[in-house]
């Protein structure tokens, strides 16, 4: 019988949510318009990777080995794959699902990137049935498992990975983990062999595919030692120890070689510096009030707080109301941890991010399905307004950033492409194998991120040096001093003083006058501080003339006016 206080939308949304087309239909069709997208930022960075092996340039398929040496960090700075402020770091994973994943898709359908989208697709389906298996597996009934499941389908969390080719990692960890999580319920109901098989393999599979899935050990294991007493067994007592041991030999061989995974990369900010109290309520608030935080990476400080305090006061309204509404549920406990501990990983992360968040949804949909579709009458304790804002949060309002974001994914690397292209054709002769390209106005994020790998992509140049000197929002002039030299003068906004230069920069990063960012080609320098200690010029140091056939020195923005291209001419002149 349904439960009378439910009104008629509510009531519908649970006879749909019955439906396998509704669950998992809807969500795929709503990711179906992203396959005409192109490949973006990391993706044509892993592509290039992945041809490297298959054509025998490579000796190993490193995909998501990125920085293990000074060496390594230094030639991404050159390639313009990170920015050239950020002088150390340490990318090196374990992550051969994804990896081989990717190649598979190379070696099958080379540059097709509708290819890899459709494939990427799949794997997300793959991910929405294992996990509405998970929910049918601790006892859910077939509509909440269905509403639950459609929530976190159309999540704007789950955006990232079904867009962004080589995040598609993230959707093999959502199918292990709730494979996993499902043989640990099942072993609970029904001990047997299968199940500890499956959870191995499955753990296994999450665990290679992303570092963070083995948050999925506390998750098991704390409800395992909370429900001693009441419902746990002999088996899945067993099963909990099995993960416990598999997490454990995986952590130590993963320290004991990559030992920055526990101290953090050299230099490196990290949002446990005193910032994860914020995070952690910008990470409710996506959850609670549907807000797409990545769009705070350029607001101010009170902008950022009240959208953490508002999305935390309403996390407090949850877990007030979810105590009554979820007092007969025995699975509540477990999402509820899986929800917190999947979503402490991510604090280690230079900025909160709606795209860390993707597995911890599975834990938060299922807690949204029992404020807003309670099991019985008696469960129904939320006011209407409050699930009806609830359902709007996580439904409509998803919808729309997934719509969105999508968009503007799309269309800055679209952009940042065209731009290049553009840059390409105002260089006599093009550009050829190990060139330098220093270009003095990014116009987007985009245009900063794999800006080297972009350019092999599109024009077959290898081994080319790619540097924007200044990431967009900062106008600045540039002033040919010598044959080798070029001055950068801040017009509006000190050169280091971006949303970007504060996430990358070490916490607490004073700039010194005379200080010198390193790269293969060329230094460049701080040369004038303000009264105020802001970065007013820089300088770059050019190892060859300007007028070199491999240097490319690009003006700002404005480049059609007859100030920048008298510049240009000058410095080919020299």
């Amino acid at each position: 019988m349904l439960p009378a206080r439910l009104d008629i939308f509510l009531i519908r949304l649970r006879r749909l949510s019955t439906s396998r087309w509704f669950w998992l239909g809807f969500p795929i069709l709503l990711y179906s318009w992203t396959l005409t997208g192109p490949f973006i930022v990391d993706d044509i960075h892993l592509l290039l990777k992945a041809e490297s092996y298959r054509d025998g340039r490579s000796p190993a398929l490193d995909l998501y080995r990125f920085a293990r040496t000074d060496a390594e960090w230094n030639n991404l700075r050159n390639r313009g794959v990170c920015p050239w402020w950020v002088e150390s770091g340490r990318l090196d994973f374990v992550r051969p699902i994804g990896a081989w994943s990717f190649y598979f898709d190379t070696v099958l359908f080379g540059r097709n990137v509708l290819a890899f989208r459709l494939m990427s697709l799949a794997v997300f389906a793959g991910a929405l049935l294992a996990v509405h298996w998970m929910f049918r597996a601790t006892g859910a009934d077939t509509a909440r498992a269905g509403a639950a499941t459609f929530f976190m389908g159309i999540s704007q969390t789950a955006t990232p990975p079904v867009t962004w080719m080589c995040s598609r990692a993230d959707l093999f960890v959502l199918i292990g983990a709730a494979m996993t999580a499902g043989a640990y319920w099942s072993i609970r109901k029904r001990p047997g062999l299968r199940w500890f098989v499956l959870g191995a393999l499955a753990f296994t599979l999450a665990l290679f595919s992303k570092e963070f899935a083995v948050a999925l050990c506390p998750v098991i294991v704390l409800h395992e030692l909370i429900t001693w007493r009441k419902s746990a067994t002999r088996a899945s007592r067993s099963f909990a120890a099995m993960i416990l041991l598999l997490s454990i030999a995986y952590l130590a061989y993963y320290i004991q070689s990559r030992p920055w995974i526990a101290s953090g990369a050299d230099h490196m900010p990290s949002q446990l510096a005193g910032l994860w109290p914020r995070s952690i309520l910008l990470y409710l608030s996506v959850w609670t009030l549907g807000f797409p935080i990545d769009i705070l990476l350029a607001a101010n400080s009170i902008q950022v707080w009240t959208v953490a305090l508002i999305g935390g006061g309403i996390a407090l309204l949850v877990i007030r109301y979810l105590r009554r509404s979820a007092r007969n549920d025995a699975a509540t406990l477990f999402f509820a941890i899986w929800a917190i501990a999947f979503i402490l990983p991510p604090l280690r992360a230079m900025s909160a991010s709606t795209r860390s968040l993707c597995v911890a949804t599975v834990g938060w949909t299922y807690l949204l399905t029992s404020l807003i579709l309670p099991p019985t009458e008696k469960d129904v304790v939320v006011p209407r307004l409050f699930r009806h804002f609830l359902f709007t949060a996580n439904g409509m309002a998803s919808i729309g950033c997934v719509i969105a974001t999508v968009l503007y994914m799309n269309i800055t690397e679209r952009r940042a492409q065209d731009r290049l292209l553009q840059v390409c054709r105002t260089i006599p002769g093009g550009v050829h194998d190990g060139d330098l390209l220093v270009i003095t106005q990014a116009e987007s994020t985009a245009d900063l991120m794999c800006s080297g790998d972009r350019l092999e992509f599109l024009t077959g140049v290898r081994n080319v040096s790619t540097t924007h000197l200044l990431p967009a929002g900062i106008e600045a002039s540039a002033e040919v001093e010598d044959s080798h030299t070029v001055l950068v003068r801040a017009k509006n906004h000190s050169l280091f003083d971006s949303a970007l230069h504060h996430l990358t920069l070490p916490s607490g990063w004073q700039p010194e006058l005379g200080q010198e960012f390193r790269l293969k080609d060329c230094t460049v320098k701080i040369a004038q501080i303000s009264d105020k200690g802001g970065v007013d010029a820089i300088r770059v140091l050019f190892a060859e003339p300007l007028n070199s056939t491999r240097v490319h020195f690009i003006p700002p923005a404005d480049a059609e006016s007859p100030d920048s291209r008298a510049r240009l001419v000058h410095a080919k002149s020299l």
